[in-house]
């Protein structure tokens, strides 16, 4: 956990500066680790400051990928299952209506007993209530001797409802989980980065400006604050 030292000298702008943006670090250090390989080339003081460094940044480049797929696996899980949820309970759910109608009369006891709270409930209610109103429907299609078929199309579709729902929620807790990660990895990034910038402002003590070769200065700057004009 990242504590906020009394004296402003030894915060960690690379902390703060990138709080609340994973994208920002990830660029930030990414060009600086480019810039340490260049200069490490020719200068065995930069190589060791590499070699400290890359591993902080390899191993939170690693998260970050394995985020970036979590998030595109649990995002395209969520769509495929949206678009079956919306397919199944509107274009579907109609047809499957108008061949319950065709054994038995809309306003009959025998047709309402399937959509005891009408057919609009189905895509109105909660994304799990609607697949549970699925799997009802099919389960009770299944006790009438006329509708068995029916039923059992309807109740293959309540299933694999409820398994892309379980794969996506599974997805969601890894991707919560991956981004809970991350966040810690930037965290130990920033030590690795104001470590590795100590040591550059060691190197170049008498020339102290050449420290600023080894960072893109555009991830440190802040927009300038416009104060209202006086009338």
């Amino acid at each position: 956990m990242y504590q906020t030292p009394n004296w402003i000298a030894l915060r960690n702008f690379f902390y703060t500066d990138t709080r609340g943006s994973i994208k920002k670090m990830y660029q930030l250090a990414t060009d600086h680790l480019s810039k340490l390989r260049i200069k490490a080339a020719t200068d065995p003081a930069i190589q060791d400051i590499l070699t400290f460094f890359e591993p902080f940044y390899l191993t939170f480049l690693e998260q970050y990928e394995r985020s970036i797929d979590g998030r595109t696996a649990y995002h395209a899980k969520t769509a495929e299952f949206k678009e079956l949820l919306g397919e199944v309970t509107g274009p579907m759910l109609r047809r499957w209506a108008a061949e319950i109608q065709m054994i038995y009369d809309s306003k009959s006891r025998q047709y309402k007993s399937f959509f005891p709270q009408g057919r609009t409930v189905f895509s109105r209610a909660k994304f799990d209530d609607r697949i549970q109103l699925v799997k009802t429907l099919g389960r009770n299609l299944l006790q009438d001797p006329q509708l068995v078929q029916l039923g059992r199309t309807v109740a293959a579709y309540g299933q694999q409802l409820e398994d892309l729902r379980d794969e996506q929620q599974g997805l969601e807790y890894s991707y919560s989980n991956n981004s809970t990660l991350l966040e810690q990895h930037r965290e130990e990034l920033s030590l690795g980065l104001f470590a590795s910038f100590a040591r550059l402002e060691f190197h170049y003590y008498r020339d102290i400006k050449q420290v600023a070769d080894f960072y893109e200065l555009k991830y440190f700057r802040t927009a300038p604050v416009v104060k209202p004009s006086v009338q």
